[in-house]
């Protein structure tokens, strides 16, 4: 659904567009702290990029996948 919303030029440009920037930014938030590092924030950034782009390759199924995709972003924010 989020790829769907995200590709989407109309509703990234109206309030939902809005809605889901302010989550992704506290989303992202969340991930790297009040005071992140540089090094924190490249970690953070490699991770939600690992689990979105991990989504959008063919034959990858969030319910059979999602342990894989999950462990592998950690590693990358623990690295």
């Amino acid at each position: 659904m989020f790829r769907l919303v995200f590709n989407d030029a109309a509703i990234q440009s109206g309030p939902i567009g809005q809605q889901i920037r302010l989550q992704a930014r506290e989303f992202f938030s969340h991930l790297v702290g009040d005071e992140p590092s540089v090094e924190d924030r490249i970690r953070a950034a490699a991770a939600v990029g690992t689990i979105r782009l991990s989504l959008e390759q063919p034959g990858v199924e969030p319910s059979v996948h999602r342990a894989r995709i999950v462990n592998r972003a950690m590693l990358l924010m623990e690295d």
